[in-house]
């Protein structure tokens, strides 16, 4: 490619590049000759509130309520400044300057003098500095960021939004107020000749063939394509080239096969640039429809390569407020890791947050994981409607002509949407009949023809699932509920379902207390509802507390290190339940989009199965068994037996044909096993009347050899409210704590259940993975955990502001569960 020089570094490292590195200060005045100690250090990529925070200038705002002591910093103009030297060998070349993202609006400077404005977060600024750039001198550039528009938040007017900004930072139910401002994306210096290569598209295909298209300024091209051990494979030239290559190696979800990368190299003289792609097609079709209706449905059956899958996804959000921090990219890849090994397929990015950096769609075709990207848009509440003003969609069209092209060549990319919960006037969803989708779909046609186009998610004809919305035949991308809804009605709309996809849903949960710790201070955690105010600032939407006393009574959560394992038993249960329901109507349902993967500061409570701080919550695990390729689950109504009988239907859901055996024990907490049949049958029994109260209902799926390959237990009780309370003082269990090389092993020696047994790593020198976590052990059952520990690199920034210390020497496992004596192992690495 042209040459380039990165100007992104560190000021705190004091070295880089060609002379000093970024400093920042705040802009009251445009001059720029202005006292060093003025100026402090900055890195860029970064975010202003990072730079104030690494200063000291700021509190940590993702510490109880200190980001409401931090909202002043986006009203303030803010300069950037650094010093940069162009190569003697530059001469004769055109020299520009290339920002891949700033938010949101700056004026760029060299030497003092003017050299161009931009806004927008998604669209590069590039500015050609060559008559102001001299060969071998040094130069001061200095950007002026501009302070943040004003806009909506979550709760506003959709209506008169009138910017491409991240709406997220303006507050949402699982964001505080932190509007960013900063230089969040790579800048760089480069010098190109006479010709050189501003995009390249490659479009390739299941049959191998690949068509490259170049916009150079002016020049021949010759293109190769490599294989994936870097072999030219195939040649050919010009602006517009098809090539054919013999059975290449296909591209897949990580879920049907491998993910071989090919690189398109294109070169014209003094420039070439390489292209990763992969051979795939992938298509929407039609899912089966039983209904005569005129509102016929889209398609929403993914098909990859002419294979057909259920779509198995969780809703992605930015991973961090501060999104342009410089040491995010290890929680990228831990955070798509955690993903793909809680057998998730897709994930959708939310139109709320961003058009991703690049590392994002890097790993996503690395590692197999298809994306939903929708375009910088959603609902606000007061209204949805999508704005129609030609300011705006001029805006779009300028967005949209730039971001389509920086990423359409991944093969990840599956398929283009308009935004979040848009709805016509009427508060259905919309459709390209709104000006702003009808935009969007005309240049997803034109750039990106080979990707289907959503006009939004859901895509209705309604918004909601199951019983908010009882007519069946206009259930067709649907979204909700969100909340546990207690032990009758959380049951409800997933049983009503006859939605094709469900694109997104919830339940919350609490953090663990080795991460609550880290957002609120210890003696102000209780009480976990809306009479604390640093629980409201943390997770206003998201209360649970009445949940947890409804179904387990008062005294069963008088501490939190009670209370948080019970809102996460409610979260797991609910998600669960949502998940399971809609893959066992598959192909008519053809996929399910959990809200949420991550969250981007700590909540309190929130609907993430993965929290701020990596930690998986028991909901991840639960959804991880019911996203398995074979899994067995129960079909009921609710977890209360209200005259006794135990009535459930038992299902398997397998990827591919399952020839093994499912088995449905019923057994009490102390361990004594009543009930016990084969087979998927339904279960109709009445408890005995000396059975205790509340069951354990586990299904046990063995394959042909007898072994086992997925347990699901299930918790029903025929007591009345709380229907749970008996769990509150169950005798203490014997969980015995060992390692067996690089698996961790639970084992139940006591004569009754154990509940939720959680193991947690709370080190900063590492990230951690478990195969297995929450379980509920019967009396001398084991459990084999795989403990995956990977060093950080990147520990130093990423425990600052809101880390802990390194540990030293072993690393200490911990085990604690609702009825078990906490245990502690030193593992070795």
């Amino acid at each position: 490619m042209a040459e380039r020089i990165a100007l992104s570094g560190a000021g705190w490292q004091i070295a880089g590049f060609h002379g000093e590195d970024w400093r920042f200060r705040t802009a009251y005045r445009r001059e720029t000759k202005v006292k060093d100690h003025e100026w402090l250090p900055a890195t860029v990529p970064g975010s202003i509130h990072w730079d104030l925070l690494k200063a000291g200038e700021i509190p940590d705002p993702y510490f109880e309520r200190n980001s409401r002591l931090v909202e002043w910093v986006h009203q303030r103009h803010w300069a950037y400044r650094r010093e940069i030297t162009i190569p003697e060998d530059w001469a004769g070349r055109r020299i520009r300057l290339r920002f891949d993202g700033i938010d949101y609006e700056a004026e760029v400077f060299l030497d003092g003098e003017l050299v161009g404005e931009h806004e927008s977060m998604f669209r590069p600024a590039v500015f050609d500095i060559t008559d102001k750039a001299t060969p071998g001198a040094t130069h001061l550039l200095v950007v002026i960021i501009k302070d943040a528009p004003r806009e909506w938040g979550q709760l506003g007017h959709t209506s008169t939004v009138h910017t491409g900004k991240a709406r997220m930072g303006y507050w949402w139910d699982f964001a505080t107020r932190l509007v960013n401002l900063g230089l969040w994306q790579d800048v760089w210096l480069e010098a190109a000749g006479p010709c050189d290569i501003r995009n390249v598209w490659v479009r390739a295909y299941q049959d191998g063939t690949v068509r490259v298209a170049t916009l150079p300024t002016a020049g021949d091209v010759s293109v190769e394509i490599r294989d994936p051990a870097g072999a030219v494979i195939a040649s050919g030239e010009g602006t517009d080239v098809t090539l054919r290559v013999a059975d290449p190696q296909l591209w897949w979800p990580h879920t049907l096969g491998a993910q071989p990368l090919y690189t398109a190299l294109v070169t014209v003289p003094g420039d070439s640039r390489g292209v990763t792609f992969g051979f795939r097609t992938i298509t929407l079709e039609q899912n089966p429809w039983p209904y005569e209706s005129e509102e016929k449905p889209l398609p929403y059956t993914f098909t990859v390569n002419g294979q057909r899958l259920f779509v198995k996804g969780f809703n992605w959000v930015p991973i961090d407020h501060m999104y342009g921090r410089p040491d995010l990219g290890e929680r990228y890849a831990q955070l798509i890791e955690q993903a793909k090994a809680a057998g998730a397929n897709l994930l959708r990015v939310w139109g709320g947050g961003l058009i991703e950096r690049e590392r994002f769609y890097d790993l996503c075709d690395r590692e197999g994981m298809l994306v939903w990207q929708e375009f910088i848009q959603s609902s606000s509440g007061s209204d949805n409607t999508p704005p129609s003003d030609d300011a705006f969609l001029a805006l779009l069209e300028r967005e949209a002509d730039a971001i389509i092209p920086l990423r359409r060549n991944h093969p990840s990319l599956a398929v283009w949407c308009g935004g979040n919960e848009l709805m016509d006037g009427k508060m259905h969803p919309a459709t390209t009949a709104e000006p702003a989708l009808a935009l969007l779909a005309r240049k997803v046609a034109e750039l990106d023809p080979d990707r289907f186009f959503l006009p939004t998610s859901p895509s209705g004809p309604i918004f909601g699932c199951g019983d908010e919305n009882p007519n069946p035949a206009r259930q067709h991308d649907v979204h909700g509920p969100w909340h546990y809804r207690g032990p009758i009605d959380s049951y409800l709309p997933y049983n009503a379902s006859t939605a094709l996809f469900h694109s997104e849903f919830g339940t919350q949960g609490c953090l663990a207390p080795a991460s609550l710790d880290r957002a609120i201070a210890p003696a102000n955690q209780w009480p976990p509802n809306d009479t604390n105010p640093h629980w409201v600032h943390h997770g206003a939407w998201w209360m649970q507390q009445h949940r947890v006393k409804e179904l387990f009574g008062d005294e069963a959560a008088t501490t939190i290190e009670r209370y948080w394992r019970l809102s996460q038993f409610l979260q797991a249960e609910n998600l669960r339940y949502g998940v399971e329901s809609n893959r066992r109507r598959w192909p008519v349902c053809s996929g399910t989009i959990i809200w949420q993967l991550n969250e981007p500061w700590p909540n309190s409570h929130c609907t993430n199965v993965v929290d701020y701080y990596l930690r998986p919550k028991m909901a991840y695990y639960y959804v991880k068994r019911a996203y398995a390729p074979v899994a067995a689950s129960l079909r009921y109504t609710s977890p209360i037996l209200a005259d006794g009988v135990l009535r459930v239907q038992p299902f398997i859901a397998s990827d591919a044909p399952f020839a093994g055996k499912l088995t449905v024990t019923v057994a009490d907490p102390a361990g004594r096993v009543w009930h016990r049949q084969e087979g998927d049958g339904a279960v109709e029994w009445p408890l005995p009347a000396d059975c205790s109260d509340v069951i354990i209902v586990t299904l046990t799926l063995t394959d042909a050899n007898g072994q086992v390959v997925a347990t699901n237990p299930y918790l029903f009780s025929r007591a009345s409210a709380p229907i749970f309370g008996a769990l509150a003082d169950l005798p203490l269990a014997d969980v015995v704590v060992g390692r067996d090389d690089d698996r961790l092993v639970l084992r139940n020696d006591g004569p009754g259940y154990a509940f939720f047994p959680a193991v947690d790593i709370d080190d900063a020198r590492y990230y951690w993975q478990l195969s297995d976590n929450y379980p509920l052990l019967a009396p001398g059952e084991s459990l084999s955990i795989a403990v995956t520990l990977t060093p950080r690199a990147e520990r130093a920034d990423t425990d600052c502001p809101h880390g802990r210390p390194a540990g030293e020497g072993p690393v200490q496992v911990k085990v604690t569960g609702w009825n078990m004596r906490p245990r502690t192992l030193s593992w070795e690495v």
